[in-house]
């Protein structure tokens, strides 16, 4: 006697992982993950957002790409999305879904400097972040400091270039030395 097994075509798509807040700031990737049984027929892909909020994303990849890219800042702080992706190939159909909240950002605090004046290369400056609210713990923080270029005939004050002052981190607290980054004659610094 003689058995025979019949295969029967598949398709799966899965979302890959991605946390379940994310950044408002940020350019967020959803990647999608297609499994089919029969690689000879093409594979039609469309992902859609099923969120009820009244702000749409930018999305600077097609529906119809694997890869769907979120351009950053156009997610609002507090909402909750969730997207779709959908595979279709012939009539095998199969869909993976994501959810995420967009991270509030940090608010209630204040930020201080002293001193308040000094001097380029000897005075060291601290700078502390107090008393910041938010609903991502522990909180991270990233100092920068501008230098403030002035126009000597329309007093019109610009923001010239910028320099880190510290990596990413825990600590709320920063004593440094500041440095010029443009000509000796900008000497004013915004933070």
């Amino acid at each position: 006697s003689k058995i025979s097994i019949a295969a029967r075509d598949s398709i799966v798509v899965s979302i890959g992982d991605i946390p379940s807040t994310v950044v408002a700031n940020r350019q967020l990737l959803l990647e999608a993950s297609v499994k089919a049984s029969n690689s000879s027929h093409p594979i039609v892909l469309k992902w859609s957002r099923n969120s009820r909020n009244s702000k749409s994303p930018i999305h600077t990849t097609p529906l119809s790409s694997e890869n769907l890219m979120i351009k950053e800042g156009t997610l609002v702080p507090g909402e909750v999305y969730e997207y779709e992706v959908r595979a279709q190939q012939n009539d095998l159909v199969s869909s993976s879904s994501v959810r995420f909240t967009v991270h509030i950002p940090p608010i209630s605090g204040s930020l201080k400097i002293s001193p308040s004046e000094g001097v380029e290369y000897e005075t060291e400056f601290t700078i502390s972040m107090n008393d910041w609210v938010s609903d991502s713990k522990p909180l991270e923080y990233y100092f920068e400091a501008a230098t403030v270029v002035e126009d000597a005939k329309t007093g019109e004050v610009k923001e010239g270039s910028t320099a880190a002052l510290n990596y990413v981190s825990r600590n709320s607290m920063l004593s440094t030395l500041l440095t010029s980054t443009e000509t000796a004659s900008q000497d004013s610094y915004t933070m």
